[in-house]
């Protein structure tokens, strides 16, 4: 009776092995990909700053010169107040 008892419980520590270094694998997995993610929303992000940039240059420029197109201006001042409110809420 006494060595069943102490291979049921060899069992449920093996089980027990087996299980935690599951779960640490699955752990691993998630982390990678989190950090993977990050990763591409800091590159995002980058990117979303620099062209909010650019389009502020644009729009200085733009202010500067009396041969613009009005809808072309429109567009670049439209543009750059999306990106301003876009990254105030989002980035910064």
């Amino acid at each position: 009776m006494a060595i069943q008892i102490e291979e049921i419980n060899i069992r449920n520590e093996n089980d027990y092995l087996e299980m935690a270094d599951h779960f640490k694998n699955v752990l691993e997995k998630k982390d990678k990909m989190i950090e993977s993610l990050e990763q591409e929303i800091l590159e995002h992000k980058k990117m979303i700053i620099t062209t909010y940039g650019v389009m502020r240059l644009l729009d200085e420029y733009f202010d500067t010169q009396g041969n613009i197109p009005f809808d072309v201006q429109g567009v670049v001042e439209l543009l750059r107040g999306y990106l301003s409110d876009y990254t105030e809420k989002h980035i910064l």
